[in-house]
């Protein structure tokens, strides 16, 4: 892995699109099979101009809109983190390679963009505002009279541990002490809202009905700002 030191230059327009076209090489040569077409033939330049502006609108969202910037702290604990965890060394070399093994480049271009991404992702998807009309829904559906869940679209019956590790923190805890018929509010998690309605508990074994809400879409969200 490649430590980056001092401050990083300031990178041309050209730059960006150069080295962003050489990441997307590289990605393209790793899912492409044998008999693929060429990359330049798959990949247009107006496709890599389009990643760029997505990448720099990325990190102004997460300035403006969340209120955070990537420190050098963050990108060295990303940095050690890719260390250790990081199963194909073959792999880093060749994104240093296409970035021209320039700490500065690896930086600004691979590990950055990663870190904008998953920032500004838990940002949105904690926003209050963002998911206000989704968490009502959820809170609707809480209300379902009982003789009419079982008729009603988004409900479903499933039966789990309350001792299971994948069972959520809130979860557990919403669950603890309701009797057959008694229902949670809304409880939120990364990724939706959702209510459990018991049907009968046997020790740490709950059934349940459930209704889960997605969440709104990044990626559609991420369109609709200016």
């Amino acid at each position: 892995m490649f430590a980056a030191r001092g401050n990083a230059r300031d990178f041309t327009a050209e730059d960006r699109l150069r080295y962003r076209e050489a990441l997307e090489r590289v990605r393209y040569e790793l899912r492409a099979g044998p008999g693929a077409p060429r990359f330049e033939a798959v990949v247009k330049r107006e496709r890599i101009a389009e990643e760029v502006r997505i990448e720099e609108k990325k990190a102004r969202l997460l300035r403006d809109y969340c209120g955070l910037e990537i420190t050098e702290h963050m990108i060295q604990e990303e940095l050690s983190q890719m260390k250790s965890t990081y199963q194909r060394p073959e792999l880093v070399l060749k994104i240093a390679d296409a970035l021209d093994r320039d700490p500065r480049a690896i930086v600004e271009f691979w590990v950055k963009p990663i870190l904008v991404d998953r920032y500004l992702r838990a940002c949105v998807a904690n926003d209050p505002e963002f998911n206000a009309k989704t968490r009502e829904y959820a809170e609707e559906l809480a209300k379902t009279p009982d003789d009419e869940i079982a008729e009603s679209p988004g409900w479903s019956r499933i039966s789990f541990s309350l001792s299971d590790p994948s069972i959520s923190p809130e979860d557990s805890e919403a669950l603890l002490y309701l009797q057959p018929g008694e229902r949670t509010g809304a409880i939120e998690s990364p990724f939706d809202f959702h209510v459990f309605r018991v049907v009968s508990r046997q020790g740490e074994t709950v059934t349940v009905d459930a209704a889960y809400v997605q969440k709104l879409d990044f990626e559609q969200w991420l369109e609709a700002q200016p």
